[in-house]
């Protein structure tokens, strides 16, 4: 009972988000598209139809937890996600919600911003050329917003 109650909940989650990932690239494409030709895209409908004209292909990647003191693997399988998961799909958008980096002390008790968490991330995404591959957009969890002033 309890699988199925979970993976009841997962299905849900998956369809929650591609619903608000399908409307974020809506909003996007008719911002380009209104940005490139003003007055020809202003009030364009895409029609639903059974063909893969419209489809689009995102990744969510979620819990990323990069840390200077913890489980060194975490950098290096975010750079394999990036160099070959991104370059197989080749989606048009991809989500990184969540804890990207651990924000935690080197004790484990205390929670504290670390630069070179957030350097890891960065230097990640840049030696992958992310930003040539796909639209990244990442939002910060609960460990991102640690010690923020």
């Amino acid at each position: 009972m309890r699988f199925t109650k979970t993976a009841m909940f997962l299905l849900f989650c998956m369809i929650l988000s591609s619903v608000f990932l399908a409307n974020i690239t809506n909003l996007l494409s008719e911002e380009v598209a209104h940005n490139l030709n003003n007055d020809l895209h202003k009030n364009k409908v895409i029609p639903m139809t059974d063909t893969p004209k419209h489809l689009i292909w995102f990744l969510q990647i979620s819990d990323i937890h990069i840390s200077i003191f913890r489980d060194p693997s975490r950098i290096t399988e975010f750079k394999e996600f990036c160099d070959q998961t991104v370059d197989v799909f080749q989606p048009s958008l991809v989500l990184a919600s969540g804890d990207l980096t651990d924000a935690k002390t080197r004790d484990n008790i205390g929670s504290k911003q670390m630069l070179q968490e957030w350097q890891y991330y960065r230097n990640v995404l840049r030696e992958c050329n992310i930003e040539k591959k796909t639209l990244w957009l990442d939002i910060r969890g609960n460990h991102g917003n640690i010690n923020i002033s």
